[in-house]
Parts: structure tokens; sequence; C-alpha cells
């Protein structure tokens, strides 16, 4: 969690990314499950306050931009038009490559920027639902890989009686359930695995992740 050890992270094998703003030493980026930001490498800042939460992978669900496992930071300046995607151009952004694609934020260096606050889907009290709205001057993050049609998949199965049916498990993207068409839906999170639809009702199937085996019954999780 956010502190100036990353005691609890323990993926450093699988994925770990630093960077360092080319125009402000200070500023430190810093990954491997969480991603942390430092906005003062050069300052007495008292143990535990240094480092923030910079994203929020618990946010997935509704926003994109965030993500958990970054492989890869990035300080390079905003594009000019038609790049900028609304941001000013030559502001420096922090570029983030992660398990759900690639992201930046352009405000990294604003006054008074916060953590994100630290949520527990284990814990009631600390789930994203309990501490929305988010605070004020937390980094926003902007999804830039739309349109790159890329993913790891484990798996494609067709629904034995619906055709039209499909379902389908990505490394760290969740599994998605396909009742024809372009638009697919999200069903469950996490590493999404193997799909086995029930013959006898079209409502129901068995879907994996890494944690777990799961029942899912639609609508499912929206």
């Amino acid at each position: 969690r956010p502190g100036p050890t990353f005691g609890s992270e323990g993926q450093g094998g699988y994925n770990i990314a630093f960077a360092v703003n080319p125009t402000d030493p200070n500023q430190l980026a810093f990954g491997m499950v969480e991603l942390y930001v430092h906005l003062g490498a050069n300052a007495n800042n008292p143990p535990g306050t240094a480092w923030l939460r910079a994203q929020m992978w618990d946010l997935y669900m509704i926003d994109r931009g965030h993500h958990a496992d970054h492989h890869a930071l990035l300080f390079a300046p905003v594009p000019a038009a038609p790049f900028n995607h609304g941001a000013t151009a030559g502001t420096m952004a922090l570029w983030d490559a992660n398990d759900g694609g690639l992201s930046w934020c352009t405000n990294v260096g604003a006054p008074a920027v916060v953590s994100y606050p630290v949520s527990d889907p284990t814990n009631a009290a600390v789930q994203v639902r309990a501490i929305l709205p988010l605070p004020a001057n937390v980094l926003t993050w902007t999804k830039r890989s739309h349109g790159i049609v890329a993913a790891q998949m484990y798996d494609l199965t067709q629904h034995p009686r619906l055709p039209s049916v499909l379902g389908s498990g990505y490394q760290d993207n969740g599994v998605y359930i396909g009742a024809g068409g372009p638009s697919w839906q999200l069903v469950v999170a996490a590493d999404g695995g193997f799909v086995a639809f029930d013959p006898d009702d079209p409502y129901h199937a068995i879907v994996t992740t890494q944690h777990a085996v799961r029942d899912l019954r639609f609508p499912g999780r929206l």
C-alpha cells in the first residue's frame, strides 16, 4: 500500500516500472501492482507521506483510465493538436502502460495534488462505493489506447444452443459475454479465464478467474 517501502507489493518479478521527470527530477513515478508518484523527492518529507497513490485500480469498472500492474512509465510532453486530446500541448504528461492498456495524466505537477484513498474489496467500510466521491485534486487519467484492439485471450467459448452467444476470458481484463453484435459485456474483473455455458439455462454460466470459479447469473456484475 502507499508508503516509502512498498512492502505489500511483492510482484516485482512480473511487473515493475520507474520514471523521472526530465524537467523536474523532484517528480518520480513508480509502479508494480499499484502506481505511485513522488512530487518532492529532494524535500525532507516525514516518513509515510512522500509517495501518493497515483491511480485507483478499483475504479476500472467505471473509469478505464485506471488499472493495475504497471509495466512502463514515461514523462513526456503533450503533443500538438490534433493528438493532444484536449490537453495543453507542451504540458508534461505521465504516460502509463499497464495490463489494461495505455493512459496518461496531465496534472502531475498541479498544486495540492492528493493521494487516492486505499480501498479494500474484502472490507465493506473501505470499498470503492464507500469512499466515493473521491477527494478533490487527485491525479486524473485518460485512456489513450482506445482503438487499439489488443488483448491476451485465454479462452473463447460458444454457447452450445445459442450460436451468437460467446464468452471469453482475458489476461487481467476480466471475462466478457457477447450476445451477438460488436458490444460485449464485462461480467467479472481480474484475470479472466474460462467460460462454461449451461445448455439448459441461457441466463446461467460458470466463469473462472485467477481467484475462483464463479456462478454467473445475469445480469451479472455490470
